[in-house]
């Protein structure tokens, strides 16, 4: 499986995924996506499960959130 990466990834400034919501936390999003395994996959939910957190927050409007693109 091919895991590289082209050099160029989106930043903006958001919230953490759970309440309060409120936090600020830089979110860094690769351009290209990233192939994962389903054990990789598995192993990710099984870490969710068992620390008890969710992900599953509604999406929020853009507001006045500046995304920038960096390569």
């Amino acid at each position: 499986m091919d895991h590289t990466f082209s050099n160029s990834w989106l930043s903006y400034m958001g919230s953490d995924t759970e309440p309060p919501c409120n936090e600020d936390v830089h979110w860094f999003v690769f351009k290209d996506p990233y192939i994962v395994t389903k054990l990789h996959l598995t192993s990710i939910q099984n870490l969710v499960v068992s620390s008890g957190t969710t992900n599953n927050r509604k999406t929020f409007e853009m507001g006045d959130r500046e995304v920038v693109y960096h390569s």
